[in-house]
């Protein structure tokens, strides 16, 4: 007799099981809203980078304390081999020459990351976002390289698709 394979997606995991396929570590939501002050007196951390451990958990990897740290210093912190999820504090000009800041997520997912790590950061990316922000975060970015995460180039692309123009 032979054997077949079954293969299960997660959500179907999830809906068989009850259990949630992507756990939430400690300290996760706190840094989200240290970094979702905006608009407030205090100001909280610039950007937070966030890894998977173990089979299916995110947690904290950095965060910007000083809460000025800049586009390029967020940047040369990621990574060049393994994912990271990000949620920045992304401060641009509108066209009138108004400062505005706006929260962005970020997916980066290199091309030299593990299969199976780069599976789970693509599935998950969306499901993450969702529950740290309560879908607050509209703006989602999928980067594999750094010519993605270009300054320029993600100003551009909030311009074009937000009401910041």
């Amino acid at each position: 007799h032979r054997f077949g394979c079954i293969s299960i997606h997660p959500s179907e995991y999830e809906e068989m099981s009850g259990k949630k396929y992507i756990q939430i570590g400690d300290g996760v939501l706190e840094a989200y809203e240290e970094i979702a002050k905006v608009g407030s007196m205090v100001k909280g951390y610039k950007y937070v980078t966030y890894k998977v451990v173990g089979e299916n958990t995110v947690q904290v990897d950095e965060k910007d304390a000083s809460g000025t740290a800049t586009w390029e210093e967020f940047v040369a912190k990621l990574p060049p081999k393994t994912g990271r999820y990000a949620v920045i504090d992304f401060l641009m000009k509108r066209g009138d020459g108004v400062d505005v800041n706006k929260l962005i997520f970020v997916s980066w997912v290199p091309s030299g990351t593990k299969i199976k790590e780069r599976m789970f950061y693509g599935m998950y990316g969306q499901e993450f976002r969702a529950q740290v922000s309560n879908n607050q975060i509209t703006t989602f970015i999928q980067a594999t390289d750094y010519d993605e995460i270009d300054y320029d180039e993600i100003r551009e692309q909030i311009s074009r698709f937000s009401s910041t123009k």
